[in-house]
This record gives structure tokens, C-alpha cells and sequence, in this order.
């Protein structure tokens, strides 16, 4: 859990453009309680450990097993700030990504953030496909469209039904 805003700078020298840049959060130990005692020096050493936390700019796409992905950057030659995505489904170059950030409480959370974005798609698709079937009459395409819904709130990380707390797209 991260309890304040924390600001980092890209230096784009580090990286060749264009590239894509990921901002992910990594597990941390830090000792601290350091005790030496005055009788017997051999004993020595940090009694405690802080478990925390690091924000970092990683240009690996992140392991979801060991690290948490916050945000993609695609960084074009010559940019001069990284802002919010105007369409959040669909991001320009120089954009916060956060279409692959996993969400908690949804299922399939060690799929690999891509695979479950295209599953995601295609789902959609299917749906979509399903319904124009069920206007024209047939009855079987109800079930591919409830198959799809299933799917579609097992992935969802709220509930779709109260409408209000649901940050996926409308029906």
C-alpha cells in the first residue's frame, strides 16, 4: 500500500526512443533497529525489517509474479510531458497506459496482462455477435451472450450490479 503521492522523473536519456516504459511497484526489505551491545560487541546487527515498497521506471515488461505494473508509457522521440490518456481505451504516445494494470479481486490475476486485455476483446466481440444473432431469431445465440456476460463479470474487478461502483464499460 502506498500511503502518499509519489512524483518520479523519466530521464529520457536513460532510454531510446521511441520505446515503451513501465511503471511498476516493487517489493522491498529495508533493515532497520540497528543494536550493538556494549558488553559483548560480537553481537551486533538490525533486529527489525521493513517491509516495504518501491516505485521504480523499469524498461522490462514487468514480471506479474514478483512486481505490480502501475502504468505503460509509449515515449516518442521529442516528448516533453507524459499526461493522462484522453481516451483511456485506446492511449496516445506519451499517455499513461493503465489498460494492463492488473486489478485486485479479479479472476485469471496471474494471466499475463496482454493475453487477458485480448481475451477481454474478444469476449466483447463474441458478445456482440451473439446479440445481433438473437435479434434475428435465433434462440441458441441467448446462450453465447450469457456465457459472455459470465465471463465478462468474472474478469470485471467490481460488481456490475449496483451500476454505481462498475469502472467497466456500459452494457
Amino acid at each position: 500500500m502506498i500511503f502518499d503521492a509519489a512524483i518520479r522523473n523519466i530521464n529520457l536519456e536513460e532510454f531510446r526512443l521511441p520505446q515503451t516504459i513501465y511503471i511498476v511497484l516493487r517489493y522491498y526489505e529495508e533493515l532497520t533497529d540497528f543494536i550493538a551491545y556494549k558488553e559483548n560487541l560480537e553481537y551486533k546487527g538490525h533486529r527489525r525489517v521493513l517491509e516495504t515498497c518501491k516505485i521504480e521506471v523499469s524498461q522490462t515488461e514487468p514480471d506479474i509474479k514478483r512486481e505490480v505494473e502501475l502504468a505503460r508509457i509509449y515515449l516518442e522521440k521529442g516528448v516533453n510531458r507524459v499526461r493522462d490518456a484522453r481516451d483511456p481505451a485506446d492511449p496516445k504516445a506519451n499517455e499513461i497506459d493503465m489498460r494492463f494494470v492488473p486489478k485486485a479481486g479479479r479472476a485469471g490475476s496471474f494471466m499475463h496482462p496482454a493475453q487477458r486485455l485480448r481475451l477481454q476483446n474478444l469476449l466483447w466481440q463474441i458478445r456482440k455477435g451473439g446479440l445481433e444473432y438473437s435479434r434475428r431469431g435465433i434462440h441458441s445465440a441467448n446462450n453465447v451472450v450469457q456465457c459472455c456476460n459470465t465471463a465478462l463479470m468474472l474478469d470485471a474487478p467490481t460488481c456490475w450490479t449496483c451500476g454505481t461502483c462498475s469502472t467497466s464499460s456500459s452494457w
